[in-house]
């Protein structure tokens, strides 16, 4: 059996998961990132839009020297790819790879606008206001993400990690 040529594979990939969006009358635009069987996907307009499934966006939150300060948590509160520069991927360039996560950084955070309220409840400030007091308690910043995501989760909503959503803190 002949290889097919690698272009060739990535078209084949690529309208695969097109015609999957199109089927399911999801807006969406698929582009490659240039690692191999990664590719980008932008919802029209947005995410939540798109999939009634998603609860909440996060991103990565970097230092000014662009490494990773916040962003995604595991089980244990600890903070992914922490210390990583910006551009590493690690194995299997899981740290460039939207991702579900078990909770995400309130610092770099969109919310489904029906959440919102439960937001401002557990955080207690408004989504659309910056969170820019983290310095004087770090630790109530992080318990709080995790608890407001929580609360997410336990209404059945996945949360996703999109490291190319980023605040520089």
């Amino acid at each position: 059996m002949a290889s097919r040529e690698p272009d060739a594979d990535i078209a084949a990939e690529k309208a695969a998961l097109e015609d999957y969006f199109r089927v399911r009358s999801i807006r969406a635009v698929v582009s490659y990132t240039g690692r191999k069987g990664i590719y980008r996907i932008r919802y029209n307009p947005n995410i939540f839009a798109c999939r009634s499934d998603v609860g909440i966006l996060g991103g990565r939150v970097l230092s000014r020297t662009h490494k990773v300060v916040g962003g995604m948590f595991d089980s244990q509160g600890r903070v992914m790819y922490e210390g990583w520069d910006e551009a590493e991927g690690g194995p299997m360039s899981r740290a460039l790879t939207v991702q579900n996560a078990f909770a995400v950084d309130a610092r770099c955070m969109q919310v489904r606008p029906d959440l919102r309220g439960l937001y401002e409840e557990i955080v207690e400030k408004p989504e659309s206001e910056p969170y820019t007091d983290w310095r004087k308690d770090p630790q109530e910043l992080r318990r709080r993400s995790i608890l407001f995501c929580a609360r997410v989760r336990e209404l059945g909503y996945l949360i996703v990690w999109d490291p190319s959503y980023i605040t520089v803190v």
